[in-house]
């Protein structure tokens, strides 16, 4: 048995030392089998299609390559008739799934689907090319705006409207040594001084190597782990957000006697709990508040259609969360929830206007005036840590009383509308990051003291400072 695992383990070795390694080179022809990346901007195509909108990354290799990436694809056909274009990394995945790029006929839509029915065409004008569907009127594929880095197809008349010019660059195969590591960048993003971090994995790959991949260290806040005996091995990184700063590191991959090496960043934040928005838990208590459902946040405009009219609905945002913090929303989705009597009210200071409801369903709006039943809203914490919001007048209303939740529809953005529509929402608020004497049961005993000069919390025996974080 010892022999036999071996001599698999060799037959391993062999198969990672003669794998293909491929490097980029500008082409300007195109030919029956060839794998290619398409560039623009500083972008190349990528194998992901949202809301029938081509898609690009930023982040890709010019050396080094497998030719399973996601932004590689493969040609089949010539250019007379047109090419089928192929995602290799799809075809890897799945030889007969979604692999082919395709654009449906008079449509600027595009779709990466388990057939080839769109004939493409490579037109070069010097170093850069045109790519149109034959199948489709000569449709070419551009972007969708000045700056999108998206892309769709349009037809010939648009020519001087959508970007167009790609720089084709081959895969070809190369004997030259090369490491590679991913991500280059080990981003934990931004988190509340004593949160637990989770850690992160960096995959690297290698070949036509002679000599040892090692790595350099990291120091605290940063450590990083594991064995590179093989490609595709995988080193560990780990953080923890013991004190509060910005922190950033680099370790070097390399190859000594190859004369080879590659850069890993290393980046977080540990942030002071008050000046982070974190996700809401437990009851409502008056603050400043980020209100998401899904992608979207809920902003302080009402929507306008083409004629710059309001349809009453409160216009959606994007927001991002790095590490467990919502750092520096814009103004116009930062909501102060305050209470007035038994309900709650809906502040925002960049337009100096409440949300509230209007008398008829599916409808938001927002007014001067907090005093009326429109401006006030129930709202209540479910189990899973999400909120409702109830308008007071809409549930009084006697026509669609049951059009009263604060929900998300995905099409027109937020309003009053039924309990099928959307779902409960998610709350990020500002400090509330939880530490020792927040979101605490009312049994529990919390007791602050200073001692030597600093601020000690005392809950169940255990003591904390004031950011939280136990003490020994």
């Amino acid at each position: 048995m010892k022999k036999l695992l071996s001599l698999v383990a060799a037959m391993l070795l062999i198969g990672n030392a003669f794998a293909a390694s491929y490097s980029l080179v500008k082409v300007t022809a195109v030919k029956d089998g060839g794998m290619y990346v398409f560039e623009r901007n500083g972008y190349v195509l990528n194998a992901e299609v949202v809301k029938n909108v081509l898609q690009t990354t930023d982040d890709y290799k010019t050396t080094g390559l497998t030719g399973t990436e996601s932004y590689v694809w493969s040609l089949d056909g010539d250019n007379d008739e047109g090419f089928a274009i192929r995602s290799e990394a799809k075809y890897a995945e799945n030889p007969s799934g979604h692999i082919y790029l395709n654009n449906p006929s008079k449509k600027t839509d595009m779709s990466i689907s388990n057939t080839s029915t769109s004939a493409w065409k490579f037109t070069f004008d010097g170093d850069v090319a045109l790519i149109s569907n034959a199948s489709n009127s000569d449709r070419f594929i551009g972007e969708t705006s000045s700056g999108a880095n998206t892309y769709k197809a349009y037809a010939t008349s648009n020519l001087n409207s959508y970007g167009h010019d790609f720089t084709v660059y081959e895969l070809q195969e190369s004997d030259a040594p090369v490491i590679n590591a991913a991500p280059a960048m080990v981003d934990f993003g931004s988190y509340a001084v004593g949160k637990d971090v989770a850690a992160k994995e960096v995959a690297v790959t290698f070949n036509n190597l002679k000599g040892k991949v090692t790595y350099s260290e990291l120091k605290a806040p940063f450590t990083v782990t594991g064995t590179i005996d093989k490609t595709g091995d995988k080193l560990t990184v780990t953080a923890t957000a013991s004190a509060i700063g910005t922190y950033e590191q680099t370790f070097t991959i390399q190859s000594i006697d190859d004369k080879v090496s590659v850069d890993v960043k290393v980046v977080m934040t540990v942030m002071d709990p008050s000046v982070g928005y974190a996700k809401m838990i437990g009851d409502m208590v008056e603050g400043d508040y980020v209100i998401t459902y899904g992608e979207y946040a809920m902003k302080a405009f009402i929507q306008e259609n083409a004629k710059q009219e309001k349809v009453n609905r409160f216009d959606v945002a994007t927001f991002t969360v790095s590490g467990d913090v919502l750092v520096d929303p814009a103004a116009d989705i930062i909501w102060h929830i305050a209470s007035a009597d038994d309900h709650w009210t809906l502040y925002n200071e960049s337009t100096g206007k409440y949300a509230a409801s209007t008398d008829a369903k599916n409808k938001g709006t927002l007014v001067d005036d907090a005093t009326t039943d429109n401006a006030k809203w129930n709202i209540t914490v479910t189990e899973a840590n999400t909120y409702e919001f109830e308008n007071v007048a809409r549930a009084a209303s006697s026509q669609d009383s049951g059009n009263k939740w604060l929900r998300n529809n995905n099409t027109y953005g937020f309003a009053c509308y039924a309990e099928n529509t959307g779902g409960p929402l998610t709350l990020y608020r500002l400090g509330a990051i939880p530490t020792a004497v927040d979101q605490v049961e009312a049994e529990v005993k919390v007791v602050k003291v200073v001692e030597e000069g600093r601020i000690v919390i005392i809950r169940d025996g255990i003591r904390y400072n004031a950011q939280g974080v136990r003490l020994q």
